[in-house]
């Protein structure tokens, strides 16, 4: 089980405010910055609508057999979703065996 708490306006993985995640701007906009800026702010939209309606339970279960068996499926044959990624599978392979260990 593992444990977690509600985050108020904080991101949940950092205990960081939102607006300081976002991406800093040195003045100089490309395609990826832009790019980048839409994929946030759609995040921050979903983000802020479930916020308040929703409390993070004190725990959660862990299906650790049903995560090992996905992460060892990972390991022999990458899944339709994953075929565009074929050549980071070195970097797939790395963080299933992290995961794993």
């Amino acid at each position: 089980v593992v444990s977690t708490q509600s985050t108020g306006g904080m991101a949940l993985s950092s205990g960081k405010d939102m607006a300081s995640l976002r991406l800093q701007l040195d003045g100089f906009v490309t395609i990826t910055s832009e790019e980048q800026n839409a994929v946030e702010e759609s995040v921050e939209h979903i983000y802020s609508a479930c916020q308040g309606r929703t409390r993070l339970k004190e725990t959660f279960p862990l299906h650790k057999v049903r995560h090992i068996s996905y992460l060892r499926r990972g390991l022999l044959r990458l899944s339709e979703n994953f075929e565009c990624l074929d050549a980071s599978r070195p970097w797939l392979c790395y963080w299933i065996l992290h995961s794993l260990n």
